[in-house]
Formats: C-alpha cells, structure tokens, sequence
C-alpha cells in the first residue's frame, strides 16, 4: 500500500460522551481511501497491540497515557510519525 506523501495530520484530544464513530462516506468510499473501518481504543488495547495494523503517530499509546496522567500541556506539542 503506498502512503500519502505530504500529508500534514492535526491531533485533538476531545472529551466527550460515547458515541459510535460513524462517518458519512460508504464502505466503498472507505476502502478507496484504504480505511477499512472505525472503532474505539482503550489506552491498554494500543500499549498491548500486536496485530498488522499500525498507529499514527507510532508512539500514540505513551502520548494518550502522558495525557491521562499529566493533563494536557500548556503548548499544543509536536509529533513525530
């Protein structure tokens, strides 16, 4: 699978009541965009993973438990792949 060169991401941390993650593009429209489907992770489900698939940017697990446990910073911060 080729990657998308060039491309900038912005990450938000948004608290918020459940909800299922749901877009308003088709299955099709998904695969075209290589997006197989959209689910929730726990903290513990990222640290532990160990299938095919892989998380942007890499190091999500420590980032997502340094917020949890020491809020969010005071500067947005930079990230790395």
């Amino acid at each position: 699978m080729n990657g998308y060169d060039g491309t900038v991401q912005d990450y938000f941390l948004v608290r918020t009541a459940a909800f299922r993650p749901d877009g308003a593009l088709s299955g099709e429209d998904l695969a075209a965009e290589n997006i197989a489907g959209f689910r929730w992770w726990r903290p513990s489900e990222l640290t532990g993973y160990q299938g095919p698939d892989l998380f942007g940017p890499r190091d999500l697990a420590d980032l997502l438990t340094g917020l949890l446990r020491d809020g969010v910073p005071d500067e947005p911060l930079e990230l790395g792949l």
